[in-house]
């Protein structure tokens, strides 16, 4: 079975009054560039010093001593490959694309790795076997784990600190045991501040992958599964992810604005590449005002706050949001804001009645905007039937994109 896209989307815009679709790429980390014409990121510069990581040394000892503007350089190789139980990169980093302040996390042979355009005449046309070959692990940091369920690799931590300015190029990730992620960025999906989310997160030439469909039971169900703004997933390759539930190559939970996820090779055994739906969102909510009285059109809303009481602005224009009408929420009644002009909100269309007034009395949540998926092979291995579900003894319930 294959299912191939030169372009799938250039952008979604999830909650927005008027979509459009984004200039290309709309967004990239800390003006990081991305060369559309020879498939390049733009590496950040090292500011700091260079840490060798060689074979035998515990990568999060190295990492727990870097600074921000460090650059981790990890020995190449599956000879040199670094076993895990799990690597928790949660370094909180303020970058820019001229400040450097990156903490870089690369294999010694990057430079050795080239940038490979999967979108060829010759791999369009293949439909029964592997259209573009695994690549080698020789110039590949290799990172593993012979520990089930725990990610190899995670962005946050138990307290819900995440990781802020990541460069990651070169990078081997797979495991040797069953996994729900091969990288992790929530906590059991308990984050809900904008503040717990990641940002700034790039990923360059890695190589994501599980032990082949073949294996029953040490199964992959996801690549990467990601949240926050300005993520980047480019020129990477990832195989063999799939597992007895939904299994995404890159899965984006939710965030602010910018996922960029360009020129890779993407196999998994369901969506592939799914957005959305992860969780819960970082949600808000406001108080509805007495006076003036609310309409069917209109409100005037104060004191804004976020899950932790924290204050917020008021929606903006183009936010949707669900007033409560008669003490319940009524999914008929979500509305996108047309007008905000200092609290007082409009919207077109009436809704059911007139908004309750009080505290907390409208909600909405931070929405995925401007994700940017272009120029991307998507593949599901042929042997991945929908009519035989227990193919390699899983019997999972779906396999559909």
């Amino acid at each position: 079975m294959k299912i191939f896209f030169t372009v799938l989307f250039t952008g979604l815009v999830f909650g927005a009054a008027n979509p459009v679709t984004p200039t290309l790429p709309q967004v990239s980390p800390a003006s990081l560039g991305y060369n559309t014409s020879n498939w390049t990121q733009t590496q950040p510069a090292v500011t700091g010093s260079v840490i060798t990581v060689n074979v035998g040394d515990d990568i999060q000892t190295k990492y727990n001593a870097a600074s921000c503007g460090d650059q981790l350089v990890i020995a190449a190789g599956v000879a040199n490959q670094h076993v895990v139980t799990q690597l928790t990169l949660n370094k909180q980093c303020t970058c820019t694309a001229t400040s450097g302040n990156w903490i870089q996390i690369v294999s010694a042979n990057l430079s050795s790795i080239p940038v490979v355009n999967p979108i060829t005449a010759a791999t369009i046309n293949v439909f029964s076997t592997l259209p573009v070959p695994a690549p080698a692990h020789t110039n590949y940091a290799v990172i593993t784990t012979n520990t089930s369920g725990v990610n190899p690799v995670m962005l946050t931590n138990s307290s819900l600190v995440p990781g802020f300015c990541h460069w990651f190029g070169g990078i081997e990730i797979t495991s040797t045991k069953f996994q729900f992620s091969l990288v992790g960025s929530s906590y059991l999906g308990t984050e809900t501040l904008a503040s717990q989310m990641q940002h700034n997160i790039v990923f360059d030439r890695c190589y994501f992958h599980g032990v082949g469909p073949s294996e029953s039971v040490e199964q992959v169900g996801r690549g990467l599964d990601l949240m926050g703004d300005s993520i980047v997933v480019v020129n990477s390759y990832f195989s063999d992810i799939y597992g007895s539930g939904d299994s995404q190559a890159v899965f984006f939970r939710y965030g602010g604005v910018g996922a960029l996820v360009i020129n890779n090779f993407m196999s998994a055994s369901t969506e592939v590449f799914f957005v959305g739906g992860g969780g819960q969102p970082i949600s808000y909510s406001c108080t509805v005002a007495a006076s003036p009285a609310p309409t069917t059109t209109s409100m005037t809303v104060n004191t804004c706050i976020d899950a932790a009481a924290g204050a917020v602005s008021t929606p903006a224009v183009g936010t949707c949001l669900m007033p409560i009408v008669g003490s319940t929420w009524v999914p008929q009644d979500w509305r996108c804001i047309t007008g905000n002009t200092a609290g007082a909100l409009t919207w077109a269309g009436a809704i059911s009645g007139t908004p309750d007034t009080g505290a907390n009395k409208v909600r909405w949540g931070l929405v995925t905007s401007d994700v940017t998926f272009y120029h991307n092979y998507v593949w599901k291995n042929p042997i991945w039937n929908p009519d035989n579900p227990g193919y390699d003894g899983i019997s999972r319930s779906s396999k559909n994109c």
